[in-house]
């Protein structure tokens, strides 16, 4: 794989700049866009440094009708110096964030225009925008879920354009080899009143034609028996939307990218139809006695179905990396592709 030469932004801690990303299953959790609340970070262009692998500790939710500062770094993969901008979008919740729907949702930085400068010494030097953005969102009704944001950085050599049209296939690789574009779809949850959690997301299909889709719930180290429900309530989708588990052995699949970690997942295929859109409801329900440890997560990702003579194959995953077969996503033995449309993930931080 090649590896970008410029200033970047990861996908998920681990990230190094290559071209396509190395996670398909997830690319909307990026450690490098910081909402950091309603107060500034104090020092940050030297603590967003120093953290920048870990403590992972500024992270807050977007709290609406307030105003909050919002931070981006990169890391500078040029020989040598460089400079740039960063430019930050947001969007309410969803599975596919196309450029349609965030590309005039721009956020004003508190220096005083649009966007964060970069600036760069030597090579594999961590930057900081020079200032945060500073932004008071509007606010969203429960079912809408929360806000998203996305990040983009422009440099002399690399303007990261955003793609006017295309296919849902263009978009996935557009999302998969650009290292400019960030994305951070992440709810951190703090608190839960009772033993259950329900959160929701968009989806859509804007294509004009139908197309056979994968929605997965990815669970990390989240305890044995606790029930998994994601639903579509609307009609269209052929076969309905309708996810109802347990996590258990059964569901439980090893990822060699995190040996350590605890992964179950459920996954349900259907046919969404010309133009939808509609929401779906992700329902966890814990057992009785038991919570969600601080490193529990659970990410809900939007697949594309599509077989290895794609054009756009070489970003795609295997089905069985998430527990399914080529003949589960519609394709011929050994030649199903899934390709990543976008995704969310609800962090748990309950102690």
């Amino acid at each position: 794989m090649p590896g970008y030469n410029d200033i970047f932004m990861r996908d998920f801690v681990g990230d190094t700049g290559q071209i396509p990303s190395t996670t398909r299953v997830a690319v909307s959790c990026s450690p490098d866009i910081i909402p950091a609340g309603t107060t500034q970070i104090p020092n940050y262009m030297t603590a967003l440094v120093n953290n920048y692998n870990g403590a992972f500790n500024y992270f807050q939710n977007i709290q609406q009708n307030l105003y909050n500062y919002i931070y981006v770094r990169g890391y500078n993969l040029r020989a040598g110096a460089e400079t740039g901008t960063i430019a930050l979008y947001y969007a309410p919740s969803s599975l596919l964030l196309t450029p349609a729907s965030w590309i005039n949702n721009r956020i004003s930085n508190f220096n005083g225009t649009q966007v964060a400068n970069l600036s760069a010494n030597a090579t594999n030097q961590v930057v900081v925008g020079d200032a945060p953005f500073y932004w008071q969102p509007p606010p969203l009704a429960p079912n809408m879920g929360h806000y998203c944001l996305v990040a983009q950085v422009v440099t002399p050599n690399n303007p990261n354009a955003f793609p006017s049209s295309g296919s849902l296939e263009d978009f996935a690789v557009w999302v998969a080899n650009h290292p400019g574009i960030a994305w951070r779809n992440v709810t951190v949850v703090t608190s839960m009143p009772s033993s259950s959690y329900t959160g929701f997301q968009g989806i859509q299909n804007p294509q004009g034609s139908a197309v056979l889709s994968t929605l997965t719930v990815r669970c990390v180290n989240v305890p044995d028996n606790t029930n998994v429900q994601l639903v579509c309530p609307v009609s269209g989708p052929q076969p309905a939307i309708a996810v109802n588990g347990a996590v258990g052995p059964g569901n439980r699949i090893q990822d060699p990218k995190f040996p350590n970690d605890k992964i179950n997942i459920f996954a349900a295929v259907s046919l969404l139809p010309a133009n939808f859109q509609a929401q779906v409801q992700l329902t966890l329900n814990v057992p009785q006695g038991q919570t969600l440890p601080n490193d529990a997560s659970v990410t809900v990702s939007y697949f594309l179905n599509s077989n290895t003579s794609s054009k756009a194959a070489h970003v795609g995953i295997a089905p069985e990396v998430v527990g399914l077969t080529s003949a589960d996503i519609g394709a011929a033995a050994g030649n199903g592709i899934m390709l990543l449309l976008g995704d969310y993930t609800y962090e748990f931080d309950l102690h």
